[in-house]
């Protein structure tokens, strides 16, 4: 009867455990993001005046009402803005109201698609401009 009393209880279970870190390593990976990165990321080559200006397109909704709540509306600008006589600047703006996680799988993979493609627009661009550049300068 005594034995009874005193019997070893089971260890506990390392599921819960890492279950537990798992869940704390996840939440501070999207803390992470959330404060430092996706920041960063949405303003990635724009000044401040630049990611803060209206342009146009913001009033574009690419969901009408009846589609999608006003929390869930989009709008995307594609601007050409002079910076001086031969140079000109593409600001591309998007703008997403998503749940939080949504996001956080989205967000990064669409600013690898979009810099990649912004980038070639870029090259593109600069490549075609070159020999009528060169042609001016003779």
């Amino acid at each position: 009867m005594l034995s009874a009393l005193f019997k070893r209880t089971p260890p506990p279970r390392r599921t819960t455990s890492r279950l537990t870190s798992g869940l704390a390593a996840a939440g501070a990976t999207a803390a992470l993001y959330s404060l430092a990165v996706r920041p960063w990321q949405r303003r990635w080559g724009a000044t401040r005046a630049e990611a803060h200006r209206p342009l146009p397109g913001d009033a574009l909704v690419l969901r009408s009402p009846a589609e999608a709540p006003p929390d869930r509306a989009a709008s995307w600008a594609f601007v050409l803005a002079p910076v001086d006589d031969t140079a000109t600047r593409l600001l591309v703006r998007l703008r997403l109201r998503a749940p939080l996680a949504m996001r956080l799988m989205l967000d990064p993979a669409h600013f690898i698609m979009e810099r990649k493609m912004l980038y070639g627009m870029k090259r593109r661009a600069e490549q075609s401009a070159s020999p009528a550049l060169s042609d001016a300068e003779h």
